[in-house]
């Protein structure tokens, strides 16, 4: 909880507010207390929101609110416009949000998740069934409370009778593709979120992911959930809620009977009483079946998921995913990537040729190979992280000074000479370190192999500028330089050569970038 700021106000109606829960784009959620004592959560619009639609939508949060089941979300408690601002007050629910629970405590497993899968989706299912769709349900609207998961905020929730505008609202990364397409939403985008929600509480990730909005929403349109990380008993039933097609995804209710397993013995039919002798049949009757003649049915334990089909909308089972048609952009990504790793390959070689023979035809192999190279690395960068493909792209200019520096110069050691060669040198160590901390989440090693890289680069060259001006430097840093330069070169060769891989891998793979710091 945050402090007061001067420009909140220190109370709304009766309710005495002590602190910030949170703030958002259209209001604030305080800690208050009521006349009793009793803590409450009081959520304002902020004094610059004037917009009537705001206004109402606001309203319409607060009568939403009220028709849910109140055991799995903050009853609304009084609703009320202060000094012409609209407040909601609701029981506060004290815990950490599911987001800051896995990102502190780490990811949820066995029954742990269990719990919460059928919790929130029991909670769900109680929404859908007040005639609400929620349309914003994600990790940090689920609060783990002392008694279990909360489902909170419903600022943007919109009964299933109300017209819908073409505003596009909700977290992009949980949202489900009819809201990027601006179509109406059924109680089929919540599933959606909700199993995007268990994803992200299974392995810390997101079922699907780019770092940019143009990725993110491409991945969520086109490309299959990454799923692996998910136990294997529960995927097909999760893969089912992300169909693209809203219609051919289970209702909440439906689901919740399939993961808490519903009974659905064989059907039992009365005894009849055998006719009177002498009383013609038409046909042996069929043997009925008796209850005694049943066998006894195994109940589920209360809190686990049992996976046997249940009454109600039953779940396709669960196919392998089929193979995503490529794009044209991800054929150019596909082309780009093998191209660099090939021309990375031959890089990589002449640098480490570089640090053991000193053959000055390598460097000029190794600049030559550069410029064709950097263009393709930046463009297999680009989905991965646009700075880091943007820093790669600059090594281009950088480069051909120092080709210039190295063949119409002849490497002179005049100052001016020397300049050219040293400023360029230390903004490509200083660029190299950049684009690899940019790529941190698509290979940790990769990134900190080439910032340590960079840092050598950069080095090397002020101490080529230092050691050629100056004769009274200690004799260390003269013995030193040549280990500097052959240890720049041999990290340099090490982070192409990882990244290559890595970035021709997730090219074949097809899988969604992951996002970059």
């Amino acid at each position: 909880m945050l402090p007061l700021a001067s420009s909140d106000p220190g109370q709304i109606a009766v309710y005495e507010l002590s602190g910030v829960l949170g703030r958002g784009g259209q209001g604030s959620v305080y800690m208050g207390k009521n006349a009793a004592g009793a803590q409450v959560a009081v959520k304002v619009l902020h004094a610059q929101v004037v917009d009537e639609e705001m206004h109402r939508r606001f309203l319409r949060e607060a009568e939403a609110a009220r028709r849910v089941a109140p055991f799995c979300t903050a009853r609304v408690l009084d609703v009320g416009v202060e000094d012409g601002r609209p407040y909601m007050v609701s029981e506060y629910i004290a815990g950490p949000s599911l987001e800051r629970l896995v990102k502190g405590e780490g990811v949820r497993f066995g029954s742990g998740l269990e719990r919460l899968a059928v919790a929130t989706l029991t909670a769900l299912a109680a929404i859908h069934r007040a005639g609400v769709v929620h349309r914003d349900f994600k990790p940090s609207n689920v609060i783990m409370g002392a008694e279990g998961p909360v489902v909170i905020d419903f600022g943007i929730a919109r009964a299933h009778d109300q017209t819908a505008t073409s505003s596009i609202m909700g977290t992009p990364a949980f949202m489900a593709p009819e809201q990027f397409e601006g179509r109406a939403l059924t109680g089929a985008a919540d599933l959606f979120s909700w199993v995007s929600t268990m994803v992200f509480a299974a392995t810390g990730e997101q079922a699907f992911r780019g770092d940019t909005m143009p990725s993110l929403m491409h991945a969520i349109l086109t490309t299959e959930p990454d799923l692996s990380g998910v136990p294997a008993e529960i995927r097909p039933l999760l893969h089912a809620c992300l169909a693209k097609n809203p219609a051919q995804r289970p209702t909440a209710d439906g689901l919740l009977a399939q993961l808490t397993g519903a009974p659905s013995g064989p059907q039992i039919v009365p005894t009849q009483a055998a006719p009177p002798q002498g009383v013609p049949t038409q046909a042996e009757p069929t043997p009925a079946v008796r209850p005694q003649d049943v066998p006894p049915q195994p109940q589920p334990v209360a809190g686990t998921l049992r996976l046997p089909p249940a009454p109600g909308p039953q779940v396709p089972p669960w196919q392998p995913p089929a193979k995503v048609q490529r794009s044209p952009a991800d054929v150019v990504h596909l082309i780009a990537s093998v191209l660099a790793l090939a021309l990375g390959g031959l890089i990589s070689l002449t640098l480490l040729g570089h640090a053991v023979t000193r053959m000055p035809v390598l460097t000029i192999i190794t600049l030559g190979a550069a410029l064709l190279f950097v263009p393709a690395f930046s463009l297999a960068l680009w989905r991965h992280s646009v700075a880091s493909a943007i820093c790669m792209a600059m090594l281009v200019p950088l480069a051909l000074v120092l080709l210039f520096w190295a063949t119409a110069l002849d490497s002179g050691d005049g100052l001016p000479a020397l300049l050219v060669a040293v400023v360029p040198g230390v903004l490509m160590g200083v660029m190299v370190c950049v684009a690899a901390l940019a790529l941190w989440r698509l290979s940790a090693a990769a990134g900190v192999i080439g910032a340590i890289g960079g840092a050598l680069v950069a080095l090397e060259a002020l101490a080529l500028f230092a050691v050629t001006l100056s004769e009274t430097l200690p004799h260390s840093v003269y013995h030193s330089l040549p280990v500097v330069s052959a240890a720049a070169r041999v990290v340099l060769a090490a982070w192409i050569a990882v990244t290559c891989v890595v970035l021709v891998v997730r090219a074949f793979k097809g899988s969604p970038p992951k996002i970059a710091a």
